[in-house]
């Protein structure tokens, strides 16, 4: 880790020279620690943040640390991403609304043996690079909520079909069950008028009964009637063109 300690004073008139530092394409132990003044006074109660213009001419920006007047930066590596001379490159303090910034501080940044590539490597802000990781956490989240859901989705799908399934067979077995109660209720009603048939004959029967028993009855009082120490007669009397047969005890002769 190379730590390059400097004195930066906000008052750029009193620099004669920009601070030089040199490090390589790929570094990651690359730390700038500068003390900061202000007229020769130190610069307190200020956030910092370091900036950066690359060779590509794309723009780098990575938070500062601070404690009292010095601040420190360990620079990304994204800052050192493109070789040859960074000539912007700065700490920006904020004190009670107010903005300062320190002299330029040139980084000569050397070529690696593997990236040697012209194209530009695009612009830099670690806060930006945070919120991109958190936000692809957040849609690898989203993706395997909705993937659950998906398949809790489908169980209650399948549970719903089944359910359905089961409702037409209990629909199916209700409709049996009325058939058979209507079938029945033919059968009672079958039975009741067999029945109602049964005990009118019945009652014709009872009646025919009663009728043959005074029938005999009435024999019996007749034949009662008749003393049995007689002798009946046949008489035959003419009343014009219609004979009369009557019994009589008496004889004509």
């Amino acid at each position: 880790m190379a730590t390059h300690e400097l004195t930066l004073d906000v008052d750029k008139s009193s620099a004669l020279a920009a601070e030089i530092i040199t490090a390589r394409v790929g570094d990651t132990g690359t730390v700038i620690k500068a003390t900061v003044l202000k007229d020769g006074a130190a610069l307190t109660g200020a956030a910092a943040r370091f900036q950066a213009v690359k060779p590509d001419h794309t723009y780098a920006d990575q938070s500062a640390s601070v404690s009292g007047n010095t601040v420190t930066v360990t620079l990304d590596p994204k800052f050192l991403s493109v070789p040859g001379i960074i000539k912007t490159a700065y700490f920006r303090l904020t004190a009670s609304g107010k903005v300062e910034t320190t002299p330029d501080i040139w980084i000569n940044v050397l070529p690696d043996a593997e990236s040697q590539a012209e194209d530009p490597t695009g612009p830099y802000v670690s806060e930006v690079e945070s919120l991109i990781a958190q936000l692809n956490s957040i849609k690898s989240q989203m993706q395997t909520a909705t993937n659950s859901a998906n398949t809790a989705a489908g169980k209650a799908n399948t549970a719903a079909s089944s359910a359905d399934d089961a409702a037409d067979r209990a629909n199916d077995a209700a409709d049996d069950a009325l058939d058979a109660a209507d079938q029945a209720t033919d059968a009672a009603a079958a039975a009741n008028a067999a029945a109602g048939s049964a005990n009118a004959a019945a009652s014709s029967a009872n009646s025919a009964a009663a009728e043959a028993e005074d029938a005999a009855a009435e024999a019996i009082a007749a034949a009662g009637m008749v003393s049995q120490d007689k002798t009946i007669f046949l008489s035959y009397d003419t009343v014009g063109d219609i004979d009369y047969l009557t019994l009589t005890d008496e004889s004509e002769d």
